[in-house]
């Protein structure tokens, strides 16, 4: 089994709470993340729909007990017609856990 699905199947036992976040303006994005995790019951996870990889969330979820999975999951479909984005945002759904949680799922975490 790997990582990932090892990853996969943990969080599945566990509650999640969803959050969209694709049509925020930056740092609006980072800041709903943050507060979410904040408010985020034990047991819980966080699936974060975005229209862009949140590289400079990383570094601050690390420092704060947090693992991630970030996967690009295609196009919306009613975005690919928007003039706005002209169809070229792909959605990327981000996974936020407590590492304390997955506590043995993860190697080199205790």
């Amino acid at each position: 089994m790997t990582v990932n699905s090892s990853i996969d199947k943990s969080l599945a036992d566990l509650a999640f709470i969803e959050l969209d976040v694709s049509s925020l303006e930056a740092p609006e994005p980072m800041k709903a993340i943050l507060w979410a995790l904040h408010e985020m019951p034990a047991k819980h996870w966080l699936k974060v729909t975005h229209r862009r990889e949140p590289f400079p969330l990383y570094k601050t979820l690390k420092e704060n007990g947090f693992g991630q999975k970030c996967e690009e999951k295609g196009y919306d479909e009613k975005e690919r017609d928007n003039k706005e984005y002209g169809g070229q945002n792909p959605k990327f759904l981000i996974s936020i856990w407590r590492l304390r949680e997955l506590e043995g799922v993860i190697p080199n975490h205790k």
